[in-house]
């Protein structure tokens, strides 16, 4: 099954100009690959996909398929405002050769069933048979995607296959399993259910700590599917301890990007604008109280218990 694994919400390096460092970009994706990756998701959240011209989301996905060669499978996210702009880069997407294309819900905008439907569907056709997921994230968008509408999306269209669902509800992973069958792939899109999702039947996850720390990450998923429940809880509770410190930062991203710079990966920390940036404080408060091992991808917070 191509969709399973773990699949990094891959992050975008910056210049210290603001620009995309396409050198930077290029090296990141060998490196996430060179670790053990099961797949990459591209401008999606962590991605700042919102914050990304329309020009910037093509040359990206260009040249991360340029780059990957297919050695893995590439997830394009071309969800937005405009259903119009949407269709063209799904479109784009397609064309070059993504394996799949996914969109979030529309944002800004409250949109009833009906309309959520016929945006999902417009986006489904348009880049058919090249397989479409729903990715379900409320909490930003504003529009839930409820079960409704993910049913009537697959009576239409086959290229529907999935979904990523980052409403951090163990509950509702597991009911897609149970309405739409197995061969519906289920992705969590939050680390805070990587174990438990895996362990109830998901496919994979697409990770935030996956960009900084995917050799983990990968870790985590093995002895989840191997159902080795004690290991997987360990992996878990220590995943969710790092999550928490990251998103105790101004903003998570700018704070694992800074750790990808520990790594040796990145060369700064930059996000775009309105997304801040971390203060001198934060940045000690890192090189204090995380732990890295670059040669086994390990790390530990000083102080935390788990």
């Amino acid at each position: 099954m191509k969709f399973r694994g773990i699949f990094p919400a891959v992050l975008v390096p910056f210049t210290e100009e603001g620009k995309i460092d396409f050198r930077v970009w290029e090296r990141y994706i060998d490196f996430l690959i060179s670790k053990g990756v099961h797949g990459l998701f591209l401008l999606g959240t962590n991605g700042e996909g919102p914050l990304l011209s329309f020009e910037e989301k093509k040359e990206l996905l260009k040249t991360a398929i340029d780059v990957v060669g297919k050695r893995v499978p590439v997830i394009s996210q071309v969800g937005g405002i405009s259903t119009e702009e949407v269709v063209k880069l799904a479109r784009f997407s397609a064309e070059i050769g993504v394996d799949a294309v996914a969109a979030l819900a529309h944002y800004y905008f409250k949109l009833n069933d009906e309309s959520l439907l016929n945006y999902f569907s417009s986006i489904a056709s348009s880049v058919s048979p090249t397989p479409f997921f729903i990715y379900n994230i409320p909490q930003y968008t504003g529009n839930p995607v409820k079960d409704t509408v993910i049913g009537k999306m697959k009576e239409k269209h086959e290229n529907f296959i999935g979904i990523k669902d980052s409403e951090q509800s163990l509950l509702r992973i597991m009911s897609y399993k149970i309405k739409f069958g197995d061969d519906f792939v289920v992705m969590t899109g939050t680390d805070s259910l990587i174990a438990p999702s895996i362990l109830m039947g998901a496919d994979g996850a697409v990770s935030a700590i996956g960009d900084v720390f995917p050799e983990f990450c990968v870790r985590l998923y093995e002895v989840s599917v191997k159902k080795d429940v004690e290991t997987a809880k360990r992996m878990q509770y220590k995943l969710l301890v790092l999550r928490s410190f990251t998103k105790s930062m101004v903003d998570s991203r700018a704070a694992l990007k800074y750790i990808l710079q520990k790594r040796r990966v990145f060369e700064n920390s930059i996000v775009r604008s309105p997304l801040g940036n971390l203060s001198e404080e934060e940045k000690r408060v890192i090189d204090e109280k995380l732990v890295i091992n670059n040669e086994t991808g390990d790390f530990q917070i000083r102080g935390e218990t788990r």
